[in-house]
C-alpha cells in the first residue's frame, strides 16, 4: 500500500507593502487579499494572481482616531476605532459603505454566517456590552449590558448551537469571570467568576462544555454549559494562553507557554491524549489557524519566528496532533490566513514590511489549482445556480 505523503510548506513568495503589515482579509472569491497596517490606517490590496500590490488606501477621516480590523464577512470588513459606530468597508468598491451604531467603543466581533449576523463586544467606562448585529443590512438587533468590560480577543462563538461566551475582566487583580449566553435578543446572560488568570475561552463542537485556559493555575477549566458550572479541571505542564477546538477531530487544542508545546485534550473524558513539543509557542493572538475544511492547523511560533503545520482530523488516528512540517521563517508575525482552497498560506509580517505566500503541498489530497479557482469563481458570477464547495471538487 503505498503511504499518504505529508503536508509540506514552502515559501512561494514576498510582497513588499511598507509600513506594519498585521491583520489579513482574503475577499470571498480568493483573488485579492487585504492586509491591515498595524500603526496607521491604511489598508493594502493585493492581487492574489499577479502577486502585486494594488493598491494603498487610507481609511483615516480627519480628526478621527485610527480604525483597526474586526472580523470580515462577504464583501464586508469591519473596523473600529469611531466612537459609538462600527465602520463598514465594501471590498469590492474600496470606500465605506456605511457604519453600524453600537455603544462605546468596538472591542471584538464575531459571526453567525447562516443568519447573517454577528455578536459584538463594546467597552463603555468600567461596563461592557454584548450587542447582536444585523448583516444585511447592518444595523443593531438587540444589546445586553455586561457588568465588567470583555477582555479584547476573548470573545468565542459556536454558530451551529447559537452559543457564545466572553471573558470579563475588572480593574482589580482577580476580578474576572465569563459571560456564557446564547446569541439571540433578549436572552439572560450566566456569569461564572473565575480565578487562575484566564486567557482564553473556546466550546467542544457539540456545545456541551466550554473549556477556558486558566494560565496562572496551568489547567484547563471545564464548564458545563447546561449547569453552568465548573465540573473538572485538566492539569497542564505549561501555562495555557489560548484554547481552540478542530473543526474535524472535534479534540480541543490547548496552546500553552513556557515548556512550549500544544496539549490535545478529547472532550469525552477531559483527557490529555497526546502533547506536541514547539519550542518558539509564546502567548499573544493569533496563534492558530485552521484550514478552510478543518485537517489542518497552523500554528505561529512566535518566539523562534516559524510556523509548524499540524494534523487536524486529516489522516489516522494515531497521527493526530502530528507536526507535518516546519518553517523556520526567520520574522515576526503578526497574522495568518488560508486562501479558500487550503493549499496556500498568507502571512503579514510587520518588521519587515512584507506579505509572505507559502504553498501548502496536501500530500495525496486532489486540489484545485488557484488559477481553476479564480476561473470557477468568475464563472459561477454568470451562473449563479452553480454553486459548489471548492474544498470538495468532483
Amino acid at each position: 500500500m503505498k503511504e499518504a505523503r505529508k503536508p509540506q510548506m514552502d515559501l512561494r513568495g514576498s510582497c513588499d507593502l511598507g509600513g506594519r503589515p498585521g491583520s489579513l482579509f482574503v475577499s470571498p472569491d480568493g483573488a485579492q487579499l487585504f492586509v491591515f497596517d498595524r500603526e496607521s490606517s491604511q489598508v493594502s490590496a493585493v492581487s492574489v494572481s499577479r502577486w502585486a500590490q494594488l493598491e494603498r488606501i487610507d481609511l483615516a477621516r480627519p480628526g478621527s482616531p485610527a480604525l483597526t480590523f474586526l472580523g470580515g464577512f462577504d464583501d464586508a470588513m469591519f473596523l473600529a476605532g469611531l466612537p459609538g459606530k462600527v465602520d463598514v468597508f465594501s471590498a469590492a468598491s474600496r470606500r465605506s459603505s456605511g457604519a453600524i451604531l453600537c455603544s462605546g467603543g468596538a472591542c471584538d466581533l464575531a459571526v453567525l454566517p447562516e443568519l447573517r449576523q454577528a455578536v459584538l463586544t463594546t467597552v463603555s467606562g468600567k461596563a461592557g456590552f454584548l450587542e447582536l448585529l444585523g448583516l444585511a443590512p447592518g444595523r443593531s438587533l438587540g444589546r445586553m449590558e455586561l457588568p465588567l468590560p470583555p477582555a479584547r480577543g476573548t470573545l468565542a462563538l459556536l454558530p451551529k448551537h447559537g452559543l457564545g461566551a466572553v471573558l470579563l475582566r475588572g480593574s482589580t487583580p482577580g476580578d474576572e469571570m465569563i459571560a456564557l449566553f446564547e446569541c439571540r435578543a433578549g436572552s439572560e446572560i450566566a456569569f461564572l467568576r473565575m480565578e487562575g488568570g484566564v486567557r482564553s475561552v473556546a466550546f467542544e463542537s457539540e456545545g456541551r462544555f466550554l473549556y477556558a485556559a486558566s494560565h496562572d493555575a496551568s489547567m484547563l477549566e471545564v464548564i458545563d454549559v447546561r449547569e453552568q458550572r465548573v465540573v473538572e479541571r485538566v492539569l497542564l505542564a505549561g501555562e495555557p494562553f489560548g484554547v481552540a477546538c478542530d473543526p474535524v477531530g472535534r479534540r480541543v487544542w490547548a496552546l500553552c507557554e513556557k515548556l512550549g508545546h500544544v496539549a490535545f485534550v478529547d472532550p469525552f473524558d477531559h483527557a490529555v491524549f497526546r502533547r506536541t513539543q514547539l519550542p518558539g509557542l509564546i502567548g499573544g493572538p493569533n496563534r492558530v489557524a485552521f484550514s478552510p475544511e478543518g485537517r489542518l492547523g497552523v500554528v505561529v511560533e512566535a518566539g523562534e519566528g516559524g510556523l509548524s503545520l499540524i494534523e487536524a482530523g486529516g489522516m489516522a488516528d494515531g497521527d493526530y496532533g502530528e507536526v507535518d512540517d516546519r518553517l523556520e521563517l526567520g520574522r515576526d508575525v503578526a497574522d495568518v490566513a488560508w486562501s479558500p482552497l487550503g493549499e496556500e498560506l498568507y502571512v503579514s509580517s510587520p518588521s519587515t514590511g512584507a506579505l509572505l505566500r507559502l504553498a501548502v503541498d496536501r500530500g495525496d489530497q486532489l486540489m484545485k489549482d488557484t488559477d481553476l479557482y479564480l476561473m470557477d469563481q468568475l464563472l459561477r458570477r454568470q451562473d449563479a445556480a452553480g454553486l459548489k464547495n471548492p474544498l470538495f471538487p468532483p
